[in-house]
């Protein structure tokens, strides 16, 4: 069983999703449990794969008791042998309530910084990591994070860097089907992201504001609680006429490919699953240096990376590649390349299908 707390947006909830649909079928039979329904459920439900909602809304009331019981009677039911949770109200839920009910091997995630959680969940995290068999992250920057700060065995530590799905994401050399509000523009700048604070979107607001005497469009695809803030950015800043809002979504792969630069601005990632979609759609990407941003991108080859917080680093970063069409083609080939060869679902599920095996047998035999 793979579980999150919610099946919509964010680089979670994306993972869990793409490893059920891409998982060996003749080697797994994959669940999904979720506390909140979203829109990734259709997809999941047209490939057949069983979900359940095991209703939880709070730690701190019934639903969680109902929950663990949903939770223990589907693992009986099912006989499911091995629970992943993806994210960290999942992890601490499932490691505890596994723990406790069953199924045989518990494994839980940690794919982003502890710091960003509150405290409360700093510490159930730090319990549950107990009941955990292994703990997996996506980025040798986390990795060090968990032996380091969290005290984390290197053996309880599994990494297994994120994978996108090549024949969703991929670069045109022309972008087809663009959409309407971005064909007026010479270059379309744009950042596809869940709109959180560590996000940092205003930042790329306050960077374009200072690229004057050019025509480009800037595009923020995603929802959060973030949002009304940026719009009201956007008008203090006058560039109403230049900033378009899409709501969060599921299909983006044709807007990766009308943009001509990728921003992330973000003061804290692990390793991005948005980033790496739009390298591997042919986007020249401009991406804060923190976490394993280094990891995915190396600054000048397949990618520009700027000091997280610089204003006027990322805006001379953008203009650069503004000014250079032959320099945002060369980045985002390399970009595609690189992604195509490292980063590919396959790899990844073949990984994450070696990583279950093992476990399991070696529960088995103990």
């Amino acid at each position: 069983m793979l579980s999150v707390r919610e099946l919509g947006t964010g680089g979670c909830e994306r993972d869990l999703s793409k490893l059920a649909l891409k998982i060996n079928r003749d080697l797994f039979q994959p669940h999904v449990g979720y506390f909140l329904e979203g829109f990734r459920i259709p997809e999941l439900k047209e490939a057949g794969i069983p979900l359940v909602d095991l209703g939880v809304n709070s730690f701190k009331n019934v639903s969680t008791l109902r929950g663990a019981l949903r939770f223990r009677n589907y693992v009986a039911r099912n006989n499911i042998v091995l629970s992943h949770a993806y994210d960290v109200p999942a992890s601490i839920f499932t490691a505890a309530v596994g723990w406790l009910t069953g199924p045989k091997c518990i494994v839980t995630s940690m794919l982003g910084y502890r710091d960003l959680f509150p405290r409360r969940e700093q510490q159930l995290l730090r319990l549950t990591d107990r009941f955990s068999d292994r703990i997996v992250v996506n980025s040798r920057a986390v990795l060090k994070h968990m032996i380091e700060d969290e005290g984390i065995a290197p053996g309880k530590l599994f990494l297994s860097h994120n994978g996108y799905i090549p024949e969703t994401f991929y670069p045109l050399s022309e972008a087809t089907n663009q959409p309407e509000v971005l064909r007026d523009y010479d270059v379309v700048i744009g950042v596809i992201a869940a709109l959180r604070p560590e996000k940092n979107i205003g930042l790329l607001l306050k960077a374009v504001a200072l690229l004057e005497n050019r025509r480009f469009g800037v595009v923020i695809l995603g929802s959060g609680p973030e949002q009304e803030k940026l719009k009201t950015l956007c008008r203090e800043l006058n560039l109403q006429d230049k900033v378009h809002f899409e709501p969060g979504r599921p299909d983006v792969a044709e807007w990766y490919r009308a943009l001509d630069i990728f921003v992330l601005t973000s003061v804290s990632e692990s390793f991005p699953n948005a980033l790496l979609e739009a390298m591997a759609s042919g986007c020249a990407v401009v991406a804060s240096r923190v976490g394993g941003i280094p990891e995915l991108v190396e600054d000048g080859v397949t990618g520009l990376v700027f000091e997280s917080n610089q204003t006027v680093q990322l805006a001379e970063q953008l203009g650069i590649l503004m000014d250079c069409k032959e320099k945002r083609q060369q980045l985002g080939a390399q970009a595609a390349k690189t992604a195509r060869s490292r980063f590919s679902m396959d790899v990844y599920c073949r990984r994450m299908e070696n990583f279950y095996l093992e476990l399991i047998e070696k529960r088995q035999l103990s």
